[in-house]
């Protein structure tokens, strides 16, 4: 079986292994459970929660506008974490192929990019939120948008469209920002590294290097180990080959 093929049977599973297909007395005990643990009295199951922390942190808004709406709102989505006990469904798979489409509202219990990426925003502006939701017990909000948020964060200082009185930050400057969300509980994981070096691909000689030294200061290992490490975890070494040149050392 090639691997289109093989992630298409997956991805066949994945579709399969939510919660659509429950019967009607086992969702109703698992509602009244959910009831009976939260001891939460006026605990929403009708609203679409999601779409209201979309809307209360700026997610149609272009990124010059979000900052100020969500400082507005945040004490509503505090509340909505807090109080309802608002998360996030976990992340899907990331699959090799690209004729994927996602569908909302999701139909396999995992939530889509574009509503994780609007969390994961969220989260940049405001780190604090992440201790908010670990104290209603979601600890794994950390690794379901991972991957969004140090992304993000490296686009916020690496924009790929650079304003006129832009500044290209040094390592200091980078390592500062990234450990503001490793002290939280993110990692900077090989699959993230090549994710990033991927998103950055055509500017792998203008900053690849200030990258690769952040990521060492980051990670307290040689370089030399991420860089293997990186490699080994490189899938499609011929589609990835810039990535594999720069990693080598041949640019």
């Amino acid at each position: 079986m090639n691997q289109v093929n093989f992630d298409r049977t997956r991805e066949k599973k994945l579709r399969a292994s939510g919660a659509s297909n429950l019967s009607l007395s086992i969702y109703t005990k698992l509602i009244n459970k959910a009831f009976n643990i939260s001891k939460v009295p006026e605990l929403a199951i009708k609203a679409n929660n999601t779409e209201l922390i979309l809307f209360l942190s700026a997610g149609p808004l272009v990124i010059n506008y979000v900052p100020q709406r969500l400082f507005q709102n945040i004490y509503y989505i505090e509340e909505l974490i807090l109080n309802k006990k608002f998360i996030t469904f976990p992340h899907r798979l990331k699959l090799t192929y690209k004729n994927t489409m996602e569908v909302y509202p999701p139909k396999d219990s995992y939530e889509n990019n574009r509503q994780l990426n609007v969390i994961a925003r969220a989260i940049i502006i405001h780190p604090n939120l992440i201790n908010i939701w670990k104290n209603i017990g979601y600890y794994e909000i950390c690794s379901d948008v991972n991957d969004l948020v140090i992304r993000g964060v490296l686009l916020i200082l690496f924009p790929s469209t650079p304003p006129n009185d832009w500044e290209c930050p040094d390592v200091n400057t980078v390592v500062t920002r990234l450990k503001k969300f490793t002290d939280l509980g993110f990692k900077l994981t090989n699959n993230v590294i090549n994710d990033i070096l991927r998103l950055f691909e055509h500017r792998l000689n203008e900053i690849g290097d200030l990258l690769m030294n952040s990521f060492q200061q980051i990670r307290n290992e040689p370089k030399t180990v991420i860089v293997s490490s990186c490699i080994n975890n490189l899938n499609n070494p011929e589609r990835n080959r810039n990535i594999l040149k720069f990693l080598n050392g041949e640019n």
